[in-house]
């Protein structure tokens, strides 16, 4: 009995030093991984969102940069000064250049809404219909906002082509203070 008491010792002390062993070096290890991983998943998580939240900011930025330009092509600056004699005169040079006869370019009534008046201006003028459509053009494409606020054609000689017509327009101006008013002209 001796032998196999000594294996049955033997056996409970192996027995022993395992259970010790994975009690004091695998079980702690063990947790310890568990928490590297834990910390690995939240340290991704973290780099995974802070990559979308930069994927965003530069979605964005790109948007913000496409919507400026596209502000910047399709919008008018409202100038600080009315300039009407400056609206005119380019006009003026318009109608010359295009070789409209007879164009007459009055000036109309002055209108404040809030810190933001127009100057009204009407264009009456005989030419080819063609030509009329090249100046409504020229018109839009002045570099300060010009509204054509009407616009009425006649049609004068069938076999010219020539139309008669009455252009009507709002040059837009900033005035100083929200409640600034102009004085109406008739």
């Amino acid at each position: 009995m001796s032998e196999i008491m000594g294996r049955i010792k033997y056996s409970g002390i192996l027995l022993g030093v395992t259970g010790a062993a994975y009690f004091a070096l695998v079980r702690p290890a063990y947790h310890t991984r568990a928490a590297v991983l834990a910390e690995i998943q939240a340290l991704n998580s973290r780099v995974s969102q802070a990559q979308q939240d930069f994927d965003a900011r530069d979605l964005a930025r790109r948007r913000l940069a496409a919507l400026q330009s596209r502000l910047a092509a399709e919008t008018k600056p409202i100038p600080e000064s009315g300039d009407v004699a400056g609206v005119i005169s380019g006009i003026s040079s318009d109608i010359r250049e295009l070789e409209l006869s007879g164009a007459k370019l009055n000036r109309g009534k002055d209108t404040a809404v809030g810190s933001t008046a127009s100057s009204g201006l009407l264009i009456e003028t005989t030419g080819q219909f063609d030509v009329i459509v090249e100046l409504l053009r020229r018109i839009e494409e002045l570099p300060r906002l010009v509204r054509i606020s009407s616009l009425t054609a006649q049609n004068v000689n069938r076999e010219t082509g020539e139309v008669r017509a009455t252009i009507g327009l709002d040059a837009y101006y900033r005035i100083a203070g929200e409640t600034a008013s102009v004085p109406t002209k008739p």
